[in-house]
């Protein structure tokens, strides 16, 4: 019975590589019942009667790819034997050359009639060869048999000799190629060539092909070059960055300044991976503020606009020599405002602190246990069987147990003290710290010799919680200390250096686009604005005035006109970065609306929110624009406002007008006659979707759906309608 239980199991052991893999294309999946059946019987055969004559049996079969894989199991064994004359390994051998030679042949025929022609046209076939060339050997040479000399057949060498000898001269053919191939027209030459090439050493070889090309292109063209080779050296992204600077200067200088041209060529080329300022389109920071810090007037730049910065002061900015290298300037200073503080809210919470202590009394004796007598001591006892039991196995003598200790009389408990508390109120104080000031750029093209000024108000505002009088003695004074604010952090914050980010105020300055007028040589950068009586020093603590118009400059950077594809027109105006408001009656229920830009650039957009009751829509857009602020506030009646927007066909209108009454109005009866705040302005009149100003902040949106008594027109939908819709 033993000696059975070890047959069986050698036989399992001896089965294991047969069940890990189907014994031929007949054969049941692994893991089945079957296969573990046919490998245990497989394995006994083998057994029972011999290496030999298994083998022997599969090859007899007709399982060629098991005879072949037992053979590679048991290599060991086989290779004591003359492979050309045993007639078993012959047999198999002459079996699979059979079935495999014909298809090598077919590969070899294949390979030889694609001759020495290496057009792009061919390249698709070339490569399908080369595929089947390689796959047709591999076949063949995974058989173990088929690996020993005698029986290899010569055409798998004579295969492998031509694949070899196709792909070496596709290499050394591929300089020719690359530079032969329309790399404009057609995909990344690597994706198509049939071998695979160093793509870094085939680039630089190339440099001059695709320069060369890129100079008979459009510059979005060139860009679309750089993206399919990202593997490019620096210097050759350098000399396409510059190609593309050129032709995009070429192409669009007619409508922008050069200066707003280099900034957007710069964002194009980093967004390409170019990664580098081209010729012609380097426009450098400088700070004239020299990095003054720790005063109340002080302000600290964050360049985040992706430009490189450079410190001089405002008399060295047009003699430093270090600024040779770049194309335009855009010189940066700053003005701040002492901080103004604002008390917005002030109350009282009650606590309580210890005031003193006081004694707490023991127990009354009459709630006293009685003390009892001690019992007499009892004699030891004696050790429960099972414990002397094991004593003894251990050879030790079991012992008594000791007499129970005597109960005693209860300790009485000893007097006792709890703190006693009283109430009292802190004064907890909501302050409101506010930062502000100018910031004044001026650019400078260099070779242009002209210099546009653009003037940016910047805001920062901080609430503080602020507690006084919170008691020694209170007993969460820890915790209320560490939940409101230190008077020191609001000091702090006062008289630290503001942080002005700077991609902002910059995107607003290209969007807006000031006219560029003449420089005068010797004249200082921010010369204007010091005659206006305006500092742009940061030592004076004053603001600068802003440029005549520049507030609004700013308004019409953030107003766009809106088109549906009925050629229906209105206003409308960023309320985010990609996101604009107008009318709805303006989009008339159409998925998809075009909208252009102050500085004339046109931009596709997708409604993605409507409200008919209100006549509100927004759309979203592929560019960033410079959103509104919104006003909070209230409004009185009599303040002088400003409407923008395209009446009678008019682009970027401004109408004056004032705050008539602020009331409660009616939509009109297509959008639902419901009741909403409004603002009645004349200003408003025409301005379908155009945003209402007050003191730069936006008051309402013109909405012509608006009505009071049954009389249409002049009706603005209030600021809180406003925000209630974008909330939604």
């Amino acid at each position: 019975m033993r000696a059975a239980a070890l047959v069986v199991l050698s036989a399992l052991l001896a089965a294991g590589p047969a069940l890990a893999q189907p014994q031929g294309a007949e054969a049941a999946r692994p893991g089945t019942v079957e296969s573990i059946l046919k490998g245990i019987e497989n394995s006994l055969s083998n057994l029972i009667s011999g290496k030999d004559s298994y083998l022997a049996s599969l090859v007899d079969k007709g399982d060629y790819e098991a005879a072949d894989r037992y053979y590679g199991n048991e290599k060991a064994y086989f290779s004591s034997k003359n492979p050309e004359t045993d007639p078993v390994l012959r047999k198999l051998a002459d079996a699979l050359n059979a079935k495999l030679v014909p298809a090598l042949e077919r590969g070899l025929q294949s390979l030889q009639a694609l001759g020495a022609t290496n057009t792009a046209a061919r390249w698709s076939a070339v490569s399908q060869e080369l595929t089947a060339a390689r796959a047709d050997l591999w076949s063949y040479g995974r058989f173990h048999i088929l690996q020993l000399g005698p029986f290899r057949s010569p055409r798998y060498a004579a295969l492998d000799e031509a694949l070899r000898r196709l792909s070496a001269q596709l290499v050394a053919d591929a300089p020719r190629a690359f530079a032969e191939y329309d790399h404009i027209a057609g995909a990344s030459f690597f994706s198509v060539y049939p071998v695979p090439l160093d793509e870094a050493a085939t680039l630089s070889a190339g440099a001059a092909t695709l320069l060369a090309q890129a100079d008979r292109v459009s510059a979005a063209r060139i860009l679309a070059l750089a993206a399919k080779y990202p593997a490019m050296s620096s210097a050759l992204r350098a000399e396409l960055a510059a190609r593309y600077a050129a032709r995009a200067m070429r192409e669009r200088g007619d409508r922008r300044a050069a200066f707003y041209l280099a900034y957007q060529i710069l964002g194009e080329v980093r967004a390409a991976g170019l990664g580098v300022a081209p010729k012609g389109a380097r426009i450098l920071l400088v700070d004239t503020t020299q990095g003054a810090t720790g005063t109340a007037a002080g302000v600290a730049f964050d360049n985040d606009s992706g430009l490189p910065l450079a410190r001089a002061d405002a008399q060295g900015v047009t003699q430093n020599a270090g600024f040779q290298g770049a194309d335009y300037l855009l010189v940066l200073a700053a003005s701040a405002n002492a901080p103004a503080k604002t008390t917005t809210r002030q109350s009282e919470v009650a606590s309580r602190y210890v005031s003193g202590t006081r004694a707490v009394a023991p127990p009354a004796a009459a709630s006293e246990p009685q003390a009892q007598p001690a019992p007499a001591v009892e004699a030891g006892s004696q050790p429960d069987p099972i414990t002397a039991a094991i004593a003894r196995f251990f050879g030790r003598e079991p012992r008594a147990e000791p007499p129970p200790a005597p109960k005693g009389a209860p300790v009485k408990p000893p007097a006792s003290e709890e703190a006693v508390y009283s109430n009292y109120a802190f004064k907890v104080t909501n302050v409101e710290v506010t930062r502000s000031g100018q910031l004044l750029l001026s650019a400078w093209d260099r070779k242009g010799n002209g210099i546009a000024r653009f003037s940016v108000p910047w805001k920062e505002s901080r609430t503080f919680e602020v507690a006084s009088g919170i008691h020694d003695r209170d007993p969460e004074r820890a915790a209320l200390l560490a939940r409101y604010a230190d008077p020191k952090a609001l000091e702090a914050f006062e008289n630290a250096a503001p942080r002005v980010a700077l991609s902002g105020p910059i995107e607003r300055m290209m969007a807006v686009s000031p006219a560029f007028g003449p420089y005068v040589a010797g004249q200082e950068i921010f010369e204007p604005w010091q005659r206006s009586g305006g500092a742009p020093s940061v030592a004076s603590g004053s603001a600068a005035p802003a440029n005549p118009g520049s507030q609004l400059d700013n308004q019409l950077a953030s107003v766009v006109i809106v088109r549906n594809p009925n050629g229906h027109s209105g206003a409308g105006f960023y309320v985010a970065p990609y996101l604009v408001m107008t009318n709805r009656h303006i989009v008339d229920g159409a998925k998809l609306a075009e909208v252009e830009r102050f500085d004339g650039t046109k931009l596709e957009g997708r409604v993605v929110r409507s409200d008919p009751a209100l006549d509100l829509s927004l759309i979203e857009v592929t560019r960033r624009g410079i959103p509104v602020i919104f006003q909070t506030g209230p409004i009185a009646a009599g303040g002088a406002v400003g409407a923008v927007g395209h009446p009678s066909g008019a682009p970027f209108s401004v109408t004056r007008g004032v705050v008539g009454a602020i009331l409660r109005v009616k939509t009109s009866p297509a959008s639902g006659g419901r009741e909403v705040l409004a603002i009645q302005s004349d200003a408003a009149s025409g301005n379908d979707g155009g945003p209402l100003y007050l003191d730069g902040l936006v008051i309402g949106i013109g909405s012509p759906s608006l009505s009071e008594g049954g009389k249409a027109g002049g009706f603005a939908l209030h600021h809180s309608e406003l925000a209630r819709f974008l909330r939604q």
